[in-house]
């Protein structure tokens, strides 16, 4: 994915939060193709060390990629969450809005 050889270049406004030479946070976007907000700018990838001092630093991340994207044309960022992930409720007070659902059905082969 850092390469940009499996959903696309990577836009300036991903980011990694390092502790020395060690990835403890990541936020990764891409364009997708289509218009916002099927397209556009998409966060591919929030990534944090789980471990408790590293609390923030995915919203950081975020936060960053944000301000970022809101400096370029189109001014605007999606990102997909599932239901019940408690990280919903941070995207919301970053200014996130719910713009449709979408249902997985798996059939037995």
């Amino acid at each position: 994915m850092l390469a940009g050889e499996v959903l696309g270049p990577l836009l300036p406004c991903s980011g990694l939060a390092l502790e020395g030479d060690t990835v403890v946070g990541a936020c990764l976007v891409t364009l997708r193709e289509g218009s916002p907000p099927h397209g556009g700018p998409w966060v591919l990838e929030l990534y944090r060390n789980p471990a408790p001092r590293y609390a923030g630093v995915g919203t950081a991340l975020l936060r960053r990629a944000l301000w970022l994207s809101n400096r370029a044309e189109p001014p605007v960022l999606s990102l997909v969450v599932s239901d019940g992930n408690p990280a919903r409720r941070v995207y919301e007070r970053l200014g996130f809005q719910h713009v449709g659902s979408s249902r997985t059905l798996e059939l037995p082969t």
